[in-house]
């Protein structure tokens, strides 16, 4: 065992007791070449190590059975290895940890696995900071072309506090391969002459486009933009930007934040072969503008949330939405009877119903549910004004009785805050449940639907729920 500091200071003071300081210097002149001696053989017995370290790897991977793999099978190994649930780091990271493994799977990687290397491609002005342009266009650059000929996706966010017309070296490049887009989002307030160049190119991959909020606020407002052809665009999300031309008639999918509603409107009349819409607008102030009645096919989601007071009914009043399955409604009041059930006989088909926040009533519900007949899942939150005891009584099954939503099995509530008795919940969610031995048994099948999940979102209704658990229903509190 070594000696300790005080130890080696107590052992040379005895031993240079009575020496001169010359002499002292003398012995430490001594000690650095000993040491410059020791360093010079570990260092060579470091090398030795090293290279027999190599020499192991390598007999290893001669007899290793993944060295005896086609290549082919080694592709599909490193593809599958890469994906985002194995290992929790990007795209590129996960491909760059495989290729270092060793020179044989760099070659494979690099040379015949585009798939791994075409993951997001994220470009933003502040990464300049962190590392120098030359290395990052150095990056970049090589990322794509070894995604080479994949489409990718794109994100591409700058923030400019005036209308500076120069384009940085990272966008040209991702211009170039504006061919190759699989999906583009673009952030941040970027730069008029970089969005007036996104028409260049055919763009025959694009599937996608998100376009963040404020991101043309430099152009001028009576400028048109575009993405040029777009064939395979059919999903568009957009916050706020009104200056891009965008094919709507070909979108299946699409997300709209605008505070104008009329203008939304108008979009979604347009869109005839949409299947899921989602808005965010602000409310009716005051009468809408005139319109037809319009029909939308296809259209099986819809969500609708409002940021502001107001009317939302007359979003509803001209839809016709025959094939509508989902209907999702956040923060919206002024409910009329009258309007909605109107746009349920021209949506027959609701089987989904999600309500948040909403200032309807335990009346203005019971008749929506009335004209409902094929709704399976109903969601309420924050409605304070229509959960209540009424409602609850309402969905009671009794047999003989023509019940309320006869095909209802998916029941969540969030009942924070709300007082029910619990007795008279309970009772209700018991009238619609059977166990398979109480099934088998009846003469005749009930006429609602056996729940298949319920969840009351209150502590004080615990006990309820653990007596359902025990009857085997899937609740949650």
């Amino acid at each position: 065992m070594a000696p300790t500091l005080r130890e080696a200071l107590l052992e040379q003071a005895a031993r240079t007791s009575g020496s001169s300081n010359a002499q002292i210097q003398g012995f430490i002149e001594e000690s650095e070449s000993k040491i410059a001696s020791l360093d010079s053989q570990i260092a060579a017995l470091v090398e030795l190590r090293e290279r027999e370290l190599r020499t192991l790897s390598a007999l290893q991977y001669l007899i290793a059975p993944v060295g005896a793999l086609p290549v082919e099978l080694l592709v599909k190994i490193f593809v599958l290895t890469a994906r985002e649930e194995v290992w929790k780091l990007s795209r590129l990271k996960r491909a760059l940890r495989i290729s270092h493994v060793c020179s044989h799977w760099r070659q494979i990687t690099v040379n015949a696995i585009p798939r791994l290397w075409n993951g997001p491609i994220v470009v933003k002005i502040d990464r300049f900071t962190k590392i120098s342009k030359e290395a990052y266009m150095d990056g970049l650059k090589t990322l794509l072309a070894r995604s080479t000929p994949l489409p990718v996706p794109v994100s591409i966010e700058e923030t400019r506090r005036d209308g500076a017309q120069e384009i940085p070296a990272a966008f040209e490049e991702l211009l170039r391969i504006s061919p190759r887009w699989r999906s583009v989002k673009l952030r941040g307030l970027l730069s008029p002459a970089f969005l007036r160049r996104l028409t260049e190119h055919g763009k025959d991959h694009l599937e996608e486009v998100v376009l963040g909020r404020d991101v043309d606020r430099l152009c001028d407002p009576a400028t048109v933009l575009s993405f040029g052809s777009t064939p395979r665009l059919r999903k568009v999300t957009i916050d706020g930007s009104r200056l891009f031309h965008i094919p709507w008639t070909q979108l299946t999918d699409l997300t709209l934040s605008d505070r104008s509603p009329e203008l939304c409107l108008n979009i979604l009349t347009q869109c005839s072969n949409l299947v899921t819409a989602s808005f965010r607008i602000a409310a009716w102030q005051g009468p809408p503008e005139p319109r037809t009645e319009f029909t939308l096919n296809h259209l099986r989601t819809l969500s609708l949330n409002l940021y502001t007071s107001g009317s939302f009914m007359p979003f509803l009043h001209h839809l016709c939405a025959p094939a509508l399955e989902s209907l999702r409604l956040t923060n919206v009041a002024q409910w009329t009877e009258v309007q909605f059930t109107a746009f349920q006989l021209r949506a027959p088909d609701i089987t989904q119903l999600h309500i948040q926040y909403s200032t309807l009533s335990s009346a203005d519900l019971r008749a929506a549910l009335s004209y409902a007949p094929s709704l399976t899942h109903l969601s309420l939150t924050g409605c304070s004004d229509c959960t209540d005891g009424i409602f609850v009584r309402a969905l009671h099954y009794k047999e003989g009785v023509t019940p309320l939503v006869p095909c209802l099995h998916t029941l969540v509530l969030n009942l924070r805050g709300i007082y029910l008795p619990e007795d008279v919940l309970a009772s209700t969610i018991a009238s619609r449940w059977w166990t398979d031995a109480e099934l088998a048994v009846l003469s005749s099948p009930p006429a609602v639907a056996r729940w298949t999940h319920v969840r009351l979102n209150n502590p004080r209704f615990l006990e309820c729920v653990k007596d359902l658990r025990r009857q085997g229903l899937d609740v949650e509190e």
